[in-house]
């Protein structure tokens, strides 16, 4: 009868002893389950972002040098004035309008298409006729340089020069 008391007692001290390791070391174990579970979770979103950061950077260079050109040109890194206003004066000759005044006027930042740029105001004031004036603006419009026209006014001149034309344009420059 000892012996099966005794057996009794380690059998009961061997569940107890399971127990009490175990079922701390079964938690421990599930945890980690959990925790690789996010990890691999982690692991294919970083692998996603990455064929997509690829496809991106593929993107780019297949874009070709002169391209790449052409839209530093729409926006620069800098704002150039001088050569922005020799550049219409130019255009306004080559149409033939007198270019009578050009001031350049404050920078300020402008959010578009989710990039905050800077802009620069002109203000000009031009005299001539109107088919010359419209065809100016059209080159203008065709400018390598985004220059957006925000105020156009006309005013009639008494002698046959054409009209007097006082326009504000804004070009902008990312930093």
């Amino acid at each position: 009868m000892v012996k099966q008391v005794l057996g009794i007692v380690l059998l009961l001290a061997g569940v107890g002893a399971a127990y009490l390791f175990g079922v701390p070391a079964l938690a421990e174990v599930r945890a980690m389950q959990e925790d690789v579970e996010t990890l691999e979770n982690l692991i294919t979103k970083t692998e996603q972002l990455n064929a997509v950061g690829s496809a991106v950077i593929e993107r780019y260079q297949a874009v070709s040098p002169s391209d790449i050109a052409r839209m530093d040109a729409l926006i620069p890194d800098q704002i150039d004035n001088v050569k922005l206003i020799l550049e219409i004066q130019q255009l306004a000759e080559r149409y033939g309008l007198s270019v009578q005044q050009i001031d350049v006027s404050g920078t300020s930042s402008r959010e578009l298409a989710g990039q905050v740029l800077n802009v620069v105001s002109f203000q000009m004031e031009l005299l001539g006729f109107y088919p010359d004036f419209v065809d100016f603006l059209e080159q203008l419009e065709l400018s390598q340089r985004i220059i957006d026209p925000e105020s156009i006014t006309f005013q009639a001149i008494e002698n046959e020069t054409g009209y007097s034309y006082a326009l504000t344009l804004d070009t902008y420059w990312k930093e």
